[in-house]
């Protein structure tokens, strides 16, 4: 076997026994589940339908497999059994259709459901809206959408009594952040309109702040379950990439030839991964979101059916899905989370067999630091979640939605948003109507053109006919849709022409066998605005984080071979892509005394590059999500590529002293002389991994550790 020759590290997770416990619930629900072979629950199970039973609003966190849906389908039957209706949130369209199929059962005693999204037809919509089920299944870009119409759905939210949102965790970042401000302008309605107090019932993976993060999100106190127990026994095996992690990813899974899921963390990679290996006449197909529900039914059917047997996905297929066995899960690189990692392990063996998780290091400092750490990344603690439902930049999508579905009144003009609703106003968006604020017709126009998994401007990606295959949001799209970047869209390859950041638009052509992918090259400038939050950890040690302004130019780029990886050349544009926002930011601080370390400008700038990639231990964060920049006088940013910032920063000031040690173990360990991809170089870098110091770097992080509080 493969994984022999490679001398992978191996580590058996055993199956955990769980524990059991019981809880008052409907005796007509519970002959159901004896039906389906659940004669006792959980004991988180218990716990949960206890404290929803006494009226509490509740957050589940548990693995895969853990009978999650068992406590929600508790409450909703609980509240239609009292004449209520349920809203049921679902991340993805996929995943909401999966769960109808289950609902199903509870119809013989008229429990109902029905999808509401966007591939319910116009025909469908009508007849739910007319005669309303007993649970509607949605997700949160159709939810904004009802709320803005919610007049036409009054017969099935006079009734709504119970909302459940389901895979929380989804709701990160600039999701989560959209995600909170429907669910404020959903309880507004219901308050207002309704007269209704909801009970909420939220279930996510297993993270590191599952009360606060879903008390964020939703605006409400909240009772935690939380649950670690594995239904299958696990086998996982660690491996150093040799050459390019993509192929490496894609040898394993053939050699092992059993059906495979294939993790990447970016469309493009998993575009790369399925395009690569279909050239090499391996049966794997890109899944993804944005691909059409009949096209993504059939990817689903083919790998059930066998007909693939290596599917490269996203993020996409973390959550529940029934996709059917699965024996093997291959990770390219480490994901961004410890809690991803778990959601994507348990997608394996979830029949009860043994199952196999697979991760091949893409040679990163993170990576490298877990493989020296195995136990710590598999038995940590997992990460943080984070949202900013105040971002500017988002808020006021939600602030014209307001007032389009119901006008915004004196008491709701506020300290947070009243800066952003006075600007508004002067933007046309909203009007003055004597002593209310009302949306006029261009602020509605604003309201139905949003789009919840942004808050940037976006550029559209036009083919030679004109056709829009994508879009990119900007900063991200400077870094992707530069002149000859690469582009995937549906496994085909495409060439970037021409980027015109003044239309938002980037000209494509496709091309057939792409021989190089490429990397940007970047410039950045930053200036400091306002401090949110500042302190000192010794007299020489310095943190901080608050608002800052951020030029980033994209001036050229490397060129890298398609399947090896090996860098071919550089080439620099005549005129630079530029894009100017405003973001939040960590910064650190070292006072002068740090300058007697030799070449210190260089270990700065080398430190920088480790302190970043250490970021996703604590924040889950992509590398996308982060950018970096040191100065010669000792102060170094770290800061967000979302505008107005999504709480990243916050989570790294407040985790300064863990990520600097890890800085410190990942340059100790690191066997290298002079620096390597495994601990200071950095293919994001904008300097083209100039100007490091991997000694200057160590004696940085030894002194910067030295000061930390013990």
């Amino acid at each position: 076997m493969l994984l022999d020759e490679l001398n992978a590290i191996e580590l058996v997770q055993k199956r955990q026994e769980p524990r059991f416990g019981d809880a008052e619930i409907d005796p007509t629900l519970r002959e159901i589940l004896a039906q389906k072979g659940i004669t006792k629950l959980y004991e988180h199970q218990a716990d949960a339908i206890k404290l929803l039973n006494q009226g509490n609003n509740v957050c589940v966190s548990a693995p895969t497999s853990s009978g999650k849906t068992e406590i929600f389908v508790s409450a909703m039957f609980d509240g239609f059994r009292k004449g209520k209706r349920s809203l049921l949130i679902y991340p993805t369209k996929a995943l909401s259709r999966d769960q109808s199929s289950r609902l199903g059962q509870f119809a013989i005693y008229g429990m109902t459901n029905a999808i509401y999204d966007g591939d319910t037809t116009q025909a469908e919509r009508k007849r739910i809206r007319k005669m309303p089920p007993s649970v509607m299944i949605t997700n949160f870009d159709m939810l904004h959408h009802i709320l803005l119409n919610h007049n036409l759905f009054s017969n099935f939210l006079k009734d709504l009594s119970i909302v459940v949102i389901d895979e929380a965790h989804t709701c990160n970042g600039i999701f989560g952040s959209h995600a909170a401000n429907i669910i404020r302008r959903l309880k507004r309605i219901m308050s207002k309109k309704h007269k209704t107090q909801l009970k909420f019932v939220a279930t996510s993976a297993t993270i590191g702040n599952p009360k606060e993060f879903v008390e964020k999100i939703v605006g409400e106190p909240f009772e935690a379950v939380q649950v670690a127990f594995n239904s299958a026994e696990i086998r996982h095996y660690l491996v150093n990439a040799i050459g390019s992690p993509v192929t490496m990813g894609l040898k394993i899974a053939e050699d092992l030839d059993e059906k495979s899921l294939l993790f990447a963390d970016s469309r493009s990679v998993v575009e790369r991964v399925a395009y690569i290996g279909q050239k090499n006449g391996i049966k794997v197909e890109p899944y993804r979101a944005g691909i059409p529900q009949e096209e993504r039914r059939r990817i689903e059917n083919r790998f059930k059916q066998g007909a693939t047997r290596v599917l490269a996905t996203t993020s996409a297929l973390e959550l529940g899905m029934d996709i059917g066995d699965v024996s093997t899960v291959v990770m390219l690189g480490f994901p961004p989370s410890i809690s991803r990692a778990r959601q994507r392990m348990g997608r394996a063996g979830r029949r009860g067999q043994q199952a196999k998780s697979i991760i091949v290091s893409n040679g990163g400092p993170l990576d490298q630091y877990y493989m020296d750490h195995p136990d710590e990344f598999f038995s940590g603690e997992p990460e943080s979640c984070y949202a900013n439902p105040d971002n500017a930049d988002i808020l006021k999508y939600h602030l014209v939605s307001m007032a389009s579905e119901m006008l915004i009144t004196k008491d709701e003009i506020n300290g947070s948003n009243r800066a952003t609703i006075e600007k508004l106003i002067g933007d046309g968006m909203l009007a003055r109507l004597g002593s209310f604020v009302a949306a006029t017709d261009r602020g509605k126009r604003f309201a139905k053109g949003l789009g919840i998994r942004g808050c940037g401007e976006r550029v559209a990606i036009c083919d030679e006919n004109g056709k829009e295959i994508g879009d990119r949001e900007l900063p991200l799209a400077l870094g992707e849709l530069y002149e000859d970047a690469i582009y995937f869209s549906s496994g085909k390859p495409y060439v970037i022409e021409r980027l015109d950041l003044n239309a938002k638009k980037a000209y494509a052509r496709e091309c057939p066998d792409p021989e190089f992918y490429t990397i940007p090259i970047y410039e950045t400038e930053i200036e400091p605005e306002q401090a949110f939050e500042e302190k000192k950890i010794n007299e020489e040690i310095g943190i901080g984080m608050g608002s800052v302004a951020i030029s980033k130019s994209v001036v050229g780029y490397t060129a890298k071979e398609q399947y090896s990886g090996k860098e071919t050349g550089e080439h620099y544009f005549e005129r630079p892509y530029v894009h100017n926002y405003v973001a939040h930011a960590f910064w650190l601080d070292l006072e002068e005394g740090f300058a007697e370390i030799e070449n210190f400008p260089s270990g700065l700038h080398a430190y920088e590059h480790v302190f970043i990639n250490m970021t996703p231990s604590v924040a889950g964060n992509s590398p996308q999500e982060l950018g970096g920049l040191s100065s010669p006088d000792g102060r170094v940013y770290v800061y967000e590529s979302v505008p107005n910032g999504i709480g990243i920063a916050k989570i790294i000031f407040n985790s300064f002293g863990r990520l600097a040690n890890m800085s410190l173990d990942r340059l100790s360990k690191c066997q290298c002389e002079k620096g390597c991809p495994k601990c200071i170089l950095d293919a994001m870098c904008g300097n083209e991994n100039k100007y490091l110091d991997k000694g200057a770097a160590k004696a940085v992080a030894e002194r910067i550790a030295k000061g930390l509080p013990s």
